[in-house]
């Protein structure tokens, strides 16, 4: 007959070894702060998930936050559903500990190049903690702003994913157009004059978005014919993923993005946002991205 201790040890045993064969566990969202050379905190949620999938940063749209809901939700999917180590940083736009989004008229101390250098920042965070597979997301213009930190990322970066991805300038208002016109022709009067002088300048959803002149050309510059350049240069495999009914680009973007090398998802009913049903065709189409088998049927 077993002796107590020798039943408890047995029990011990067999809970080891069904532990064992359950899956890892996945960290919960964990707020992540750093600072830049410059003092500059930064902000960011981590999650990490298993450890034979890649890791995956998520950037957010323009003067948003990591937790602008297209990108709280997908983040939040890849991870619990999927696996994945996700890292969503907030871009810092010049101001340190940056937790809010920041409204269009407020004084903007940032540029295209500025968001470059903190995604490769971010890049060599992950690094850092042992991921040596890595996929970059981005979220309307923050898909602008993946495109631009690629040609300056490491190996380690395999796979870029643009949801929505927009562009800078050319707009189905015709008054708009006429608009940006005439601020472009503006800052780049002002870059020669008055470099330093701060004006109110349209872009993107922002009717006075308030900067200095190298400051907005830095964004204005990723017009449609710049955005696909850098579609065709890049080193790795670019997906784009697109709604069809989303209202903020060109009908003819689609065609246009068909043709400039990167691999097009374009998925039914969806807007800019991919709310309501259709957040789980946009998992999908970036799960499937992010393995290499988007092309596949």
């Amino acid at each position: 007959m077993e002796t107590r201790g020798t039943m408890y040890r047995r029990l011990v045993f067999l809970l080891l070894g069904v532990m064992m064969l359950l899956p890892a566990a996945r960290d919960h969202a964990a707020p992540v702060q750093a600072s830049l050379p410059d003092g500059t905190l930064l902000n960011a949620d981590y999650q990490r998930g298993e450890a034979d999938q890649p890791a995956v940063l998520i950037l957010h749209g323009f003067l948003q936050t990591q937790d602008f809901p297209t990108v709280r939700r997908l983040a939040d999917a890849l991870h619990e559903d999927m696996g994945y180590s996700v890292l969503t940083p907030t871009l810092s736009l010049g101001i340190s500990d940056r937790r809010q989004s920041l409204a269009c008229e407020a004084i903007q101390q940032h540029s295209m190049e500025s968001a470059a250098a903190e995604i490769g920042f971010w890049i060599r965070w992950l690094i850092e903690r042992g991921h040596r597979h890595l996929a970059l997301v981005g979220h309307s213009m923050g898909s602008l702003m993946v495109l631009a930190a690629l040609p300056d990322a490491p190996p380690e970066v395999e796979r870029a994913v643009l949801i929505s991805l927009t562009y800078i300038g050319q707009h189905l208002d015709v008054f708009e157009r006429g608009q940006h016109q005439n601020d472009l022709r503006k800052a780049r009067k002002l870059l020669t004059e008055s470099p330093d002088r701060l004006e109110a300048y349209h872009i993107a959803y922002c009717k006075a978005y308030t900067a200095t002149p190298a400051h907005v050309l830095s964004y204005y510059a990723w017009d449609q014919d710049h955005t696909l350049e850098a579609i065709r240069r890049a080193k790795v495999p670019v997906t784009i993923i697109l709604g069809s009914r989303d209202r903020r680009i060109d009908p003819d973007w689609h065609r246009r993005i068909a043709g400039s090398g990167g691999h097009l998802i374009v998925i039914e009913g969806a807007n800019h946002f991919f709310d309501d049903a259709h957040e789980f065709d946009l998992l999908d189409a970036v799960d499937r991205a992010i393995a290499g088998d988007s092309e596949l049927p």
